[in-house]
């Protein structure tokens, strides 16, 4: 079930009372969202393989093993690469990362050093500089506040 809101705005204009209607916002309820690969990568790939293997059409190869065939098909035709996440690429690898919260739980742990947000954000642009990605990063500024809490949620979980 949708749920509508209607933002209304009074005009005095005139000595009127006319009413305009300045934003609709839809309320989508938990089931009326729009979910995300609710197949496993271990179901899309054995769909590639019977389509390329097999020689199986693309939609019954989507059927059968329970996977958009879209999906399938994008994956067939290389414009999405298999083991991906959508989105922007992320500016450090995943070994670049790692080799950040070590360091860092190096420098607190055994120097008794306290790390700052800070000098974890310059550590990651020196990382990225030499790497010579450092043009994903503000020139003036370094990793952003957006980036810093990407980094701290991708440690916790």
């Amino acid at each position: 079930m949708n749920i509508a809101v209607v933002k209304l705005r009074y005009s005095s204009q005139f000595n009127t009372h006319a009413c305009h209607i300045t934003e609709i916002v839809l309320y989508l309820s938990v089931k009326d969202r729009v979910k995300r690969k609710l197949w496993k990568d271990s179901d899309m790939l054995e769909a590639m393989n019977a389509v390329l293997v097999d020689k199986v059409k693309c939609a019954t190869a989507a059927k059968h093993y329970n996977v958009p065939r879209k999906s399938l098909e994008n994956r067939l035709k290389g414009r999405v690469t298999h083991g991906t996440n959508p989105g922007p690429a992320t500016v450090l690898t995943r070994v670049e990362e790692n080799s950040l919260v070590e360091y860092i739980k190096y420098i607190m742990c055994s120097c008794a050093f306290p790390m700052t947000k800070k000098i974890c954000k310059v550590y990651a642009w020196a990382i990225a500089k030499r790497s010579g990605r450092h043009l994903s990063f503000n020139k003036e500024r370094g990793p952003s506040d957006k980036w810093w809490r990407g980094f701290k949620s991708g440690i916790i979980s």
